[in-house]
């Protein structure tokens, strides 16, 4: 019904912690709180190679089209090399909140120049002091980080107010991160050995082999809140009686876009809904024209209650005002 991937397809190990991360992830309502959740999603899964059965289909099949939706552009060939597994498993040592902090770490895998990385700031903020001294001590460990581990503590003093003292700013906390960065003069002021977290001795191909396997991970990740909140639409929507569906989606793939438009009964047993395979951005609708035929129902049921309600108002104050008749009589 939802192709792509099922918990059953990740290490035995990973799916509860994966399952609580999910549910958490649709009743949440914060797109901030659901952008925590899916960068820890990525962080479970970081040291893990495991084989993705529609994967490996789906990248054969847009090889065969000569076309990658949006969610694939860089994961067109498979890429791996010694160094780069063996990275995976320094990785493996790491905790939850260390790995959390690398996948947030834009200079792991973007190669990026910047010394302090936004991402970093951010993930910083979300972590108590003891957590993320403990993770940058952790890092400094295994050689993934450049700094000496007590400047750590300098990275702990970067709250909300000493950023305005800094800045001489009142504003978001996103404001004052980017200022940082976009100032010569203030970034002068962080010390630069702060925090540059690094890929050690993986050459070319080692990083491109680590930046392939985040990508899959991110697709990964996607495919997983989507098929699970799909699921979860499709049930609140059989619940509320509306039924009938349409298929929507933007800029659609050359497999998605014969499918646009296609009108659905979900609760057909054989009925095949978005994502239609791994990184799909597809989307289905209740129709318009079911949205109005539950209108009306909802009205005609409206007002036969308030009829029933009439009628039983006028034979109650019928027998009431005659049982007060008969007790005058007696």
């Amino acid at each position: 019904m939802f192709p792509g991937l099922t918990l059953s397809d990740l290490p035995s190990d990973l799916q509860p912690k994966i399952n609580v991360l999910i549910n958490k992830y649709l009743d949440s309502n914060s797109s901030r709180e659901q952008d925590q959740i899916e960068d820890e999603i990525v962080a479970y899964l970081l040291p893990y190679q495991f084989y993705w059965k529609e994967f490996t289909y789906w990248q054969k099949e847009f090889q065969r089209i000569g076309h990658f939706p949006y969610l694939w552009a860089s994961l067109r060939k498979e890429n791996s090399s010694p160094g780069f597994y063996t990275l995976l498993n320094t990785i493996s040592q790491l905790g939850h909140k260390t790995r959390l902090l690398l996948v947030k770490s834009g200079s792991f895998y973007r190669n990026t120049d910047r010394i302090v990385d936004r991402n970093t700031l951010q993930l910083q903020s979300t972590l108590n002091p003891q957590e993320f001294n403990f993770a940058i001590k952790e890092l400094d460990i295994h050689q993934l980080i450049s700094m000496d581990a007590t400047t750590a503590e300098y990275l702990n003093s970067l709250t909300i107010e000493s950023l305005v003292k800094i800045t001489k700013l009142s504003s978001s906390k996103n404001q004052l991160i980017q200022l940082i960065l976009e100032d010569q003069e203030l970034l002068r002021q962080i010390p630069k050995d702060l925090i540059n977290i690094k890929v050690p001795k993986l050459d070319a191909t080692g990083k491109t082999a680590l930046k392939y396997h985040l990508q899959k991970l991110d697709l990964l990740r996607h495919t997983l809140l989507t098929t699970k909140k799909n699921l979860k639409k499709k049930e609140e929507l059989i619940d509320q009686g509306l039924y009938v569906v349409e298929i929507v989606g933007h800029s659609p793939c050359p497999i998605c876009i014969s499918k646009q438009g296609q009108i659905l009964r979900i609760n057909s047993a054989t009925v095949q809904l978005p994502p239609f395979h791994p990184g799909c951005t597809c989307n289905f609708e209740v129709t318009d024209t079911q949205i109005e035929v539950k209108v009306q129902e909802s009205m005609v049921e409206s007002l036969q209650t308030e009829r029933r309600g009439c009628m039983s108002y006028f034979l109650t104050k019928y027998m009431l005002t005659a049982l007060v008749d008969a007790q005058k009589k007696g």
